[in-house]
């Protein structure tokens, strides 16, 4: 076993966390490895939280909540240019509506979504700005500025604000290491070296998210469209720019 040190993975969708679970999956034991972690918090026995590397889709506010040791562990997360990582879940979701045994998979209520999604030509300005003037529900817990609610884990129904931004952005500085997904070898050769651990493995990288068909192309060169899109991504956006800039 490589990695002495607790672990905890605030895996953000859509940033490369597949292939980082699967990296980090090397360094401990079976036994010491759990992903998926928003799966289990519901269950009455908690013991699965001392594992050794802990990794999943769940807000570091709950995080903190119910993992007492949490300012112990090296915790780490990977954040994306928000307008593309906007793009790739929006992509994502409806490219469930593709595959039947996927889509199954899924609740309804993400089901419901796909089969939205799927209606809107996400190419067309008009069609666009109805989206967004419309989100609500699942849709807007979905979209909405979806890298900060990682962080502060604001209510589902609520658009998110400057306020929690702020929050956000002072949780993710004092993380154990912030990386980007648009420098994702370097990020993950820095991950591995803070953890003490990068002479130890081989570093193969594999394409990320090839198969995830993208409902705009170059956002950058749709100037309205971009414009459209920006209440979805203005607080991710500072978020990014803050470790951009370091």
């Amino acid at each position: 076993m490589n990695l002495t040190k607790k672990v905890f993975f605030l895996h953000i969708p859509k940033t490369g966390g597949e292939f980082i679970n699967n990296l980090l999956r090397k360094l401990v034991p079976d036994d010491q490895y759990l992903e998926h972690l928003q799966n289990y918090v519901h269950l009455e026995d908690k013991s699965f939280l001392e594992k050794r590397f802990l990794s999943g889709h769940i807000p570091l506010k709950r995080f903190h909540k119910i993992v007492h040791d949490s300012k112990d562990r090296f915790i780490f997360t990977i954040i994306r240019e928000p307008y593309n990582h906007l793009i790739s879940h929006i992509s994502w979701v409806r490219n469930l509506t593709q595959n039947s045994k996927r889509f199954n998979a899924h609740p309804k209520i993400v089901q419901d979504l796909a089969i939205k999604l799927e209606q809107i030509n996400f190419e067309n300005a008009h069609e666009v700005e109805e989206f967004v003037h419309q989100i609500d529900g699942y849709a807007l817990a979905a979209f909405d500025n979806r890298q900060i609610r990682y962080f502060v884990d604001p209510p589902d129904t609520e658009w998110t604000n400057s306020n929690q931004k702020s929050e956000a952005i002072k949780m993710a500085k004092q993380l154990s290491f912030v990386g980007l997904f648009e420098d994702f070898e370097n990020s993950v050769k820095g991950i591995l070296k803070t953890l003490g651990t990068y002479e130890n493995i081989t570093l193969e990288m594999e394409p990320i998210n090839s198969k995830n068909k993208k409902v705009i192309l170059d956002i950058y060169n749709k100037p309205k469209i971009k414009k459209i899109l920006y209440p979805l991504v203005c607080h991710d956006l500072e978020l990014y720019k803050t470790f951009l800039l370091v």
